[in-house]
């Protein structure tokens, strides 16, 4: 079990990997909400290899997820920001520093970097599953072509899915250090098969679409 996991977990790392050296290779070309979502792919990869480094050579990488929370919270409010207003919707600027305020205060006096910031990456994951609905919603609603639909709904998939699939594993995080060994490696191998899934499928649309196409063409009109 511990040998299959460590496989796939490489294998995602692998692929966040490329899939940022492909976004670096190509940043400027991005316009937009995409640039946001570039910079989401390289921190995705750069957390990711950390923390798998970290426990690699036995140190605790716990602090790295309180720095993560505060980044992603950061590039999600911006690449949604801009996806709603691009398509006449209000956007949710207004929710960035309060966001990032309460992340640093729960990570100073409730759950401290030497802690699993359970708290600050559930409400992260919560809101994020919420308004990718609520965006799925607009989209559905869109007089664009099928193509430039299924561009948007996979790319905002994707965030849906790694969220939704973290929900329950960074709720019961601190519980989940509790239980047997190998029932903690069954609940990270599931979700570390959904993720590599995702990111397979992410760099699959990304090399078809963003990397082949006019990425000047991002924004559509209703």
């Amino acid at each position: 079990m511990h040998d299959i996991f460590r496989i796939i977990v490489w294998g995602v790392v692998g692929l966040s990997v490329l899939l940022a050296g492909l976004t670096i290779i190509r940043f400027k070309a991005f316009s937009g909400y995409l640039r946001y979502y570039g910079l989401w792919i390289i921190n995705s990869a750069f957390m990711e290899t950390a923390a798998k480094l970290l426990v690699d050579l036995d140190y605790q990488n716990l602090f790295l997820f309180h720095i993560n929370a505060v980044i992603e919270y950061t590039l999600l409010v911006l690449i949604f920001d801009h996806l709603l207003k691009d398509i006449g919707q209000k956007g949710i600027h207004f929710i960035l520093f309060p966001g990032i305020a309460a992340i640093l205060l729960n990570s100073i006096f409730v759950q401290t970097p030497h802690t699993f910031n359970s708290y600050s990456l559930t409400l992260i994951s919560l809101a994020t599953v919420l308004v990718c609905v609520y965006y799925f919603f607009l989209l559905s609603d869109m007089s664009w072509t099928l193509d430039k639909k299924m561009f948007q709904a996979i790319l905002i998939g994707a965030i849906f899915i790694l969220h939704i699939s973290s929900l329950l594993p960074i709720l019961f995080g601190n519980h989940l250090v509790l239980m047997d060994l190998n029932e903690q490696y069954i609940v990270w191998l599931l979700r570390a098969c959904i993720v590599l899934v995702v990111k397979i499928i992410l760099f699959y649309t990304l090399l078809s679409y963003v990397f082949t196409e006019d990425l000047q063409d991002t924004h559509y009109e209703r």
